[in-house]
């Protein structure tokens, strides 16, 4: 906990897929993030992370796909909560893992977290286009701190 802040989401993975798969995404604005498929995939790919699939990016003015994975604080009585996400883009030159921070206040670009440190593995901030990243921001906030469950 930091100035009383708790250093990870204030809802679990669970209740963050939820609301991706049956948000009315129409209801908001994301002029560089679209929702092109509202499914997800649980069952992780790399360790005990979840996939928020089916995502398409707008980068300079052309779309591209990947995923969201969000990762599980380490600890068994956390383990339902996460503290970190990534934004994959496959299938450019801007190929690469963005990794993101979240505490139960916010969500902010972060460096990667050690266990995932490597060439592709790079900075929120790191992000080609500023309008993603701040798209980006809104959706991991809308699934991580609010919600009607």
């Amino acid at each position: 906990m930091t100035d009383g802040v708790q250093e990870r989401s204030s809802r679990t993975i669970s209740q963050a897929i939820t609301t991706f798969k049956t948000f009315d995404w129409s209801a908001w604005t994301f002029d560089s993030l679209r929702i092109a498929e509202g499914k997800t995939r649980t069952d992780g790919g790399s360790g005990d992370q979840s996939f928020l699939e089916g995502l398409q990016y707008k980068i300079k003015g052309k779309w591209y796909n990947g995923h969201i994975s969000l990762s599980p604080l380490d600890g068994s009585d956390e383990s339902f909560y996460f503290n970190s996400a990534h934004l994959t883009i496959t299938g450019s030159t801007y190929n690469g893992n963005y990794f993101f921070t979240i505490n139960e206040t916010e969500a902010k670009p972060s460096e990667a977290p050690k266990k995932f440190k490597g060439k592709y593995s790079l900075s929120g901030s790191d992000l080609p286009d500023s309008e993603l990243r701040a798209d980006v921001i809104k959706l991991l906030e809308l699934i991580a701190l609010f919600g009607d469950d």
